[in-house]
């Protein structure tokens, strides 16, 4: 049985996905389909990241999009389209004002057109799907991906459809082997006859905290129930997952006994240790943390995030720079910044999650504060390199020992081993979000 799995062309709903959507030929000598149904009020946007998504998996499969116009008007669909981009340079066609430019043309194409579905009160579906797909291809368009905008009140598409309505859309995209998108309006997320009769469900809402989106349903795959954080610029959607969300780093090394060497001072370790360096004094300590991590590090400034800033798109944004770069260590400093965060328990568990993945992965991670206590607690066993903050009682001591093993200066900082990280997932709270 043909099969396989299809990114959304955006790493975070990928990673909730568990790779991306499932589609599979449901008929002998068929070709693979599948089927999405994205729920939401009005502004959650439905629209956008169903467009979006239609022609990422359009693309994978070589062919064109069809947007099938319910309630909105080509011509709106399409004002809407350009204002992202994403859109740059993909050819958006309305069926009833122009022909496709090329018909051999290398890049995925939209076509906009409208759903006569006939009677409110009986509709068509299948012949008015049918209609529009043969309208589509008569003005060179190739669809393999239908995106239906929407499932709404007065159209006898919305919550009170019945079943039958809703498998017969899903059993014809299954024929014609196509992957649909169904927008449905659905303001109290109740569940439909749409829901049961798609493979998977995608659910939006929004509050004074921004967009979030949840996937309700998955048939053919795992992927996280939770709440995770959608954006929406001028690029496009994209999805910040929960930070427990993500499962690997997306790189490994092999871990092995590796040497630490602070100046004259040096010790042995697994190659994927802890290091957390703290002390009274920011050049010291991040000096410090960077002579330990040695050249080539990948350098996490915390201090340079905006207070704003939301943590689960902080952690998306370094993973994909991780995954890019795949360096041997990481350098995270200065910890203190989680404080100064609107959301700081939320910076805070990110910079942790991040921590694990990369130790599970065989990556070596150094952290750096300034402050006399640590912020993120050790809840590993602990043990002390001989690098201690001065005291009036031994200053000329550790002047002296400081700069033997540094070259330089006196530093006030120091730092602890803490052991591998083990576990790979995080305890999570009942009160996270």
């Amino acid at each position: 049985m043909s099969s396989r799995i299809v990114s959304g062309e955006d790493v975070g709903l990928d990673e909730v996905l568990s790779g991306g959507f499932r589609l599979f030929a449901r008929y002998p000598g068929g070709e693979e389909s599948g089927s999405l149904l994205i729920r939401g009020a009005p502004g959650t946007g439905k629209s956008i990241l169903g467009s979006r998504l239609g022609h990422a998996v359009a693309k994978a499969l070589g062919a064109d999009v069809l947007i099938a116009c319910v309630e909105i008007l080509p011509t709106e669909m399409l004002e809407q389209l350009q204002r992202f981009d994403w859109a740059a340079g993909v050819e958006i066609i309305d069926l009833h004002q122009q022909r496709s430019s090329s018909a051999n043309r290398a890049t995925s194409a939209i076509g906009l057109g409208l759903l006569d579905l006939g009677s409110t009160n009986d509709p068509d579906f299948s012949g008015a799907l049918s209609a529009l797909r043969r309208h589509a291809a008569g003005l060179g368009i190739r669809p393999r991906v239908l995106v239906i905008d929407s499932l709404a009140r007065g159209y006898g598409l919305d919550s009170a459809s019945d079943r039958l309505t809703a498998d017969a859309v899903c059993k014809w995209a299954a024929e014609v082997g196509w992957f649909v998108i169904l927008l449905e309006e659905a303001v109290d997320l109740r569940p439909t006859a749409w829901g049961f009769a798609v493979d998977t469900v995608i659910e939006l809402q929004a509050d004074d905290s921004g967009r979030w989106l949840r996937v309700a349903k998955s048939r053919f795959a795992s992927s996280d129930p939770r709440r995770h954080y959608l954006e929406i610029d001028k690029g496009g959607p994209s999805v910040s997952p929960d930070p427990a969300t993500w499962r690997a780093l997306g790189y490994s090394r092999e871990v092995s006994t590796g040497n630490w060497q602070l100046g004259t001072i040096r010790w042995e370790g697994p190659s994927n240790e802890r290091v957390a360096v703290y002390g009274a004094d920011l050049s010291d300590v991040s000096d410090i943390a960077s002579k330990l991590a040695g050249k080539g590090a990948f350098d996490l400034r915390l201090g340079d995030l905006r207070r704003e800033w939301q943590p689960r798109r902080w952690l998306r944004d370094v993973l994909t720079e991780l995954r890019a770069e795949q360096p041997a260590t990481i350098v995270v400093g200065d910890l203190r910044a989680t404080e100064t965060s609107v959301d700081s328990a939320g910076l805070h568990r990110a910079v942790e999650v991040l921590c694990g993945l990369a130790q599970l992965a065989g990556v070596r991670v150094v952290t750096w504060e300034v402050t006399h206590t640590m912020t993120i607690p050790l809840a590993h066993s602990v043990r002390e390199v001989p690098i201690e903050p001065p005291s009036a009682a031994r200053a000329s001591t550790t002047v002296s020992t400081f700069r033997s093993f540094t070259g330089g200066p006196a530093h006030s900082a120091m730092v602890r081993l803490v052991d591998s990280f083990r576990t790979p997932r995080l305890p999570v709270s009942k009160n996270e979000v």
